[in-house]
């Protein structure tokens, strides 16, 4: 899993190449608490290049919304493969995320 950064204006994009799993999902957990740590309530996580997500995958990503919340943070999903979204389906999760077909229209869409 290799994780990368960019920022526009006061949102983080978080890129995401690989997969997030039970070996790397505790990476992505202990960066993600260190950014909004620093203050970074505005995440868009791009997830084009996002291959395969498993149960600790998802619950960082859960992790994330429920540390966001109450802060008044804000966590957009982007560019998410169909076979991925298809899992957050699967599991329930759909219903609870904000979901963008790309970066800017994640972008477009915050408050």
């Amino acid at each position: 899993m290799e994780i990368s950064y960019s920022k526009q204006k006061d949102i983080l994009i978080i890129n995401l190449n690989g997969n997030l799993d039970t070996v790397t999902s505790h990476l992505l957990q202990e960066k993600i608490e260190k950014i909004i740590g620093e203050g970074e309530l505005k995440l868009i996580i791009h997830c084009a290049q996002l291959n395969y997500i498993s149960s600790s995958g998802l619950r960082v990503f859960l992790m994330t919304l429920k540390r966001l919340k109450p802060l008044k943070g804000q966590l957009i999903l982007a560019s998410m493969k169909d076979s991925i979204k298809e899992i957050f389906n699967i599991s329930g999760f759909s219903p609870l995320f904000k979901f963008s077909l790309d970066i800017q229209s994640g972008l477009n869409s915050f408050n």
